[in-house]
């Protein structure tokens, strides 16, 4: 049942994270590419939880 919604949102994260990387690394100086990176990915996972989480939660089954 869930097939469909994981499928949409693995596709929609696979365009929109490689698309994210490129316009915020090329925005800074290459002597500051690696911060910047870092910057991105932590801002990544600590911002990707909640999204991740609140489908999930949303369509678990309740009593």
């Amino acid at each position: 049942m869930l097939i469909v919604p994981m499928l949409m949102a693995g596709s929609g994260i696979a365009l929109t994270v490689p698309t994210m990387t490129n316009a915020t690394l090329s925005s800074v100086d290459a002597s500051r590419a690696g911060i910047a990176s870092g910057v991105l990915n932590s801002a990544r996972q600590i911002g990707g939880m909640p999204e991740g989480d609140a489908p999930l939660a949303a369509t678990e089954d309740t009593p």
